[in-house]
């Protein structure tokens, strides 16, 4: 489970890269680097909001923030899916961005909460090895998606 939260940050950023010509397309969007604004915002987001997930699981503890966090996150994922203009998906991105960075703070926590010396390592290289492995089959499965689905599917997948 550790791994498989730490792997939606991942899977998040690069399952929809094969998707931005279809969303420049049908959002408006003819300029290619302003269409990298859906993984750009999404990066800010996740960056800017990973000292605010600590101290919140802190006072409220881990399971509930990290609940809260991963239901924003399909929340915005959903919002995405269904955005109509490029502001609202940039905006959804950033959202979605910020509440992913939930799992990344969390998991490393409970890892260290949970386990101890070389349980503790093993645990984490396997959470990192699964966390490396997301970015190289991600694409495809964006690729996978579009080929019997609207772009738009890839973020519904994102949402379940």
């Amino acid at each position: 489970m550790l791994a498989g939260l730490m792997a939606l940050n991942a899977f998040a950023i690069d399952a929809m890269i094969p998707a931005l010509p279809a969303i420049g397309a049908d959002l408006g969007v003819s300029e290619e680097n302003r269409r990298q604004l859906v993984v750009v915002l999404y990066m800010f987001g996740f960056g800017s909001t990973q000292l605010l997930w600590g101290p919140l699981a802190d006072r409220f503890g881990r399971k509930p923030v990290l609940a809260v966090g991963v239901a924003l996150y399909s929340i915005a994922a959903l919002l995405c899916g269904m955005a109509y203009s490029f502001t609202l998906l940039i905006a959804a991105r950033f959202f979605q961005g910020a509440s992913a960075a939930v799992t990344r703070v969390l998991v490393v926590a409970m890892v260290r909460d949970l386990f101890e010396r070389e349980e503790m390592a093993r645990v984490m290289s396997l959470v990192f090895m699964v966390f490396m492995v997301v970015p190289v089959l991600a694409p495809s499965v964006g690729q996978l998606i579009l080929l019997f689905a609207p772009w738009r599917w890839i973020f519904l997948v994102l949402a379940a």
